[in-house]
């Protein structure tokens, strides 16, 4: 014969606790609501102050008008290790890669030519 089973008895929850719950959540649901509303009121005044600074690079209002150039550029490779062996800088990340050195090397080049404008 196997042996009975003991019904779990129900675990009564007091209408107090049933009212903070309630509450609490409420609560939650309206200071979320609030953040939301400031997060997207600072995005309209953000995107409304902010303007992109007058470089070479940004152009005229008509320059949307005028005929594009394409940059294309062919560079040797040695050329490319002759520069990371001049800067003799400390690659920190686990695969070596010439991408960061000529992403570096080309940035430099335009802070050159941004500032002396």
């Amino acid at each position: 014969m196997l042996p009975t089973l003991r019904t779990s008895s129900r675990v009564r929850i007091h209408s107090s606790s049933k009212r903070n719950a309630f509450w609490c959540t409420f609560w939650n649901m309206i200071l979320m609501i609030f953040n939301t509303f400031m997060d997207v009121l600072y995005l309209a005044a953000t995107s409304v102050s902010l303007k992109d600074p007058d470089t070479p690079i940004k152009g005229s209002s008509q320059s949307w008008y005028a005929k594009k150039r394409m940059v294309h550029k062919l560079i040797n490779l040695n050329d490319v290790k002759l520069v990371k062996t001049a800067m003799n800088t400390v690659n920190l990340t686990l695969v070596p890669s010439m991408t960061s050195y000529m992403f570096g090397v080309t940035e430099a080049g335009l802070f050159h030519c941004l500032n002396i404008g």
